[in-house]
């Protein structure tokens, strides 16, 4: 290394600022003549790391990781010294000298992007032709312009599955295995075919702006039986837990007013930026990965939480809230709508200033399961009382002062509890759980309470006999223990009950789901999802008495779908979980037993009943 190299490197060093390329990563707040933030170097809880701007150098006071903006770059990229100093010239908007400036080298991947990007501006193309007549009038429909549309490039994959690879094969010259590795093409009797063809195709981006895949959604009355969104499987480039939906669009906002709104969907944050929102992301129907909680850090942005207002949203919104407290990120909730489902409908029946007063509704996590676990009458005996408050420890202790004054207080007035008592218990060493998605009940009022035998049920029909033995067979390998699996055995049969009455009346399904005394969800995860799936083929139609024949086919049809998505991800757990869907759907339909009228005493007894097996299998699994 000559001295000529080393003068110009000190030379940069002494032009650049410390703080504001190292603010492009971290969150950092003046402290006296220093910066401090959270070392993006180590699991960093309480600011540690010191960015001095007078003497051009970090160090972290914790993890002893320390040097000039150079090495950070260098360390945070993992990249060389000499693509670092670069890369610190470009972040603060300095003409690198000659000798930095070396070949791009070739990206892998490029064939991937460059194939995307045509597919892309043929989707987009397409859209405004007479072909995506009928999808350009549902966007306008949707309240989405020509400048959103264009802004987000939404196009459209036409009818004509081979139109788009025709195109690309023939006029851009892309090889066929080029395509099959960005994930649009299906086979078909020897054609090759546009898995996305007709539907409104979403462009997915990664956080350098790079096109990596896309979500297609449906559109039209006739493609209800279709699933509404098909994605992109993992690709080389296209990892879904790695992507947020519209990061590259709002990173600047996220920076600027470091705040982030959390959605489920590609149509809320559309909603969002319509409103003037412009810091809006959707996590794509996943949940919040590791890989997210690691950027929000990296960002030092609050999270505000912004699922659907249905049953699947707030349980998402319950797992992100310990997740992010587990990163000691800050986070709020935005208040569950009470006039929508989402912010794209809300927006489109109320206005933008509804959305965005219901945006500024804010409260904090706790306020959230408090209310929640309210409602759901989990709040009721003293142990489910102290339960509640060890679960919260986490999100306790991450919490700001004021936020913790108010919690407090909102705890105090919600359990009758005196504040001293719960702050004992908030801040004692004890650990709370880490993680959690249902908050179950421990009532242990119910000592006297037995769990109904096998017998009693076995007059009711092979069934419930049938499905119970299916399950056990497999959470048996789960629950190896003889005494856990003796409680989950009976929770397994109690819920095949409910689950079959539920299949089978229509009312029951009604009084399930608006019973004080139910939970609204099952133990098993298989009959949970199931019940989301058949509590959408009953809202759809109000006069529908049964699971029929149609609503049947309906529901085989969705489920084989989802299980053809799963085996296009490879993904084999997915895969295992729609299998047991498949084969408890049947066991269903098909069993010979009919219950043909809603015997009301009878189902209420075993709605209760439920919540007496969940209590007593909590207790022992925490015991054993």
């Amino acid at each position: 290394m000559n001295d000529n190299y080393i003068e110009i490197v000190n030379h940069l060093r002494e032009q650049i600022d410390i703080v504001q390329v190292i603010s492009n990563y971290v969150h950092l707040e003046h402290k006296g003549n220093n910066f401090v933030g959270l070392c993006p170097f180590h699991q960093d809880k309480n600011p540690s790391m010191y960015v001095s701007p007078t003497k051009k150098i970090y160090k972290c006071f914790s993890c002893g990781n320390s040097g000039d903006v150079f090495t950070f770059i260098k360390k945070i990229e993992n990249i060389s010294y000499s693509e670092a100093v670069k890369k610190a010239c470009e972040l603060s908007h300095i003409d690198p000298p000659t000798f930095f400036s070396k070949p791009k080298k070739i990206n892998p991947n490029q064939n991937l992007y460059d194939a995307i990007n045509k597919l892309s501006e043929f989707y987009s193309y397409m859209l405004k032709t007479k072909l995506g007549l009928e999808a350009k009038n549902y966007l306008n429909e949707r309240g989405l312009d020509d400048k959103i549309i264009e802004y987000f490039k939404i196009g459209y994959a036409p009818k004509d599955q081979t139109l788009s690879i025709k195109y690309l094969r023939q006029n851009e010259k892309i090889d066929v295995n080029i395509l099959d590795k960005i994930g649009v093409t299906s086979y078909s009797s020897g054609d090759i075919l546009d898995r996305y063809y007709n539907r409104i195709v979403f462009p997915i981006s990664d956080i350098n702006s790079n096109l990596v895949g896309f979500s297609a959604r449906r559109f039209l009355p006739n493609q209800e039986n279709e699933a509404k969104y098909i994605n992109t499987s993992e690709t080389d480039i296209f990892k879904k837990g790695n992507l947020l939906y519209n990061l590259n669009n709002s990173l600047p906002e996220i920076k600027k007013s470091k705040v982030v709104y959390v959605l489920e969907g590609f149509m809320d944050v559309i909603a969002l930026y319509r409103a003037g929102i412009y810091n809006a992301v959707a996590i794509m129907g996943t949940n919040i990965s590791e890989n997210h909680l690691n950027l929000f850090k990296k960002l030092g942005c609050e999270v505000r939480l912004l699922l659907d207002s249905d049953e699947p949203g707030q349980i998402g919104i319950e797992k992100s809230i310990f997740s992010l407290a587990n990163y000691n990120i800050p986070t709020s909730v935005v208040r569950p709508f009470s006039l929508a489902k989402d912010s794209d409908e809300l927006l489109n029946k109320y206005g933008s200033k509804v959305l965005i007063d219901a945006l500024n509704d804010l409260i904090s996590p706790i306020n959230f399961l408090l209310e929640r676990n309210g409602k759901l009458n989990l709040l009721v005996s003293s142990k489910q009382k102290e339960d509640f408050l060890n679960l919260i420890k986490p999100i306790y202790k991450c919490s700001d002062s004021l936020t913790k004054a108010n919690d407090l207080s909102l705890i105090s007035t919600n359990l009758h509890i005196e504040k001293d008592a719960i702050s004992d218990i908030l801040t004692s060493s004890n650990s709370g759980f880490n993680s959690v998605t249902n908050i179950k009940a421990t009532n242990l009022n119910n000592k006297k309470s037995e769990l109904i035998p096998n017998e009693y049920f076995s007059l009711n029909g092979e069934v419930c006999i049938n499905l119970a033995s299916y399950l056990e067979k497999k959470y048996v390998k789960q629950y190896p223990s003889k005494i856990k699996f003796k409680f989950l055995k009976a929770l397994i049969f109690n819920e095949a009950q409910l689950i079959a009455r539920i299949f089978k009346i229509r009312e029951c399904y009604d009084y399930f789901i608006s019973s004080k005394n139910s939970y609204s969800y099952f133990y098993i995860s298989e009959l949970s999802t199931l019940m989301l799936y058949i509590g959408e083929i009953y809202q759809q139609d109000s006069n529908l008495k049964n699971i029929d024949d149609s609503s049947f086919a309906n529901l085989q049809t969705r489920l084989n779908l989802s299980m053809e998505e799963a085996i296009n991800l490879n993904d084999s757990q997915q895969i295992g979980e729609y299998t047991n869907l498949i084969n408890i759907l049947n066991c269903l339909y098909y069993s010979k037993s009919n219950f043909d009228r809603c015997d009301f005493d009878n189902f209420a007894r075993l709605i209760k009943n439920h919540i007496v097996n969940l209590n007593k299998f909590d207790i022992v699994n925490k015991r054993q």
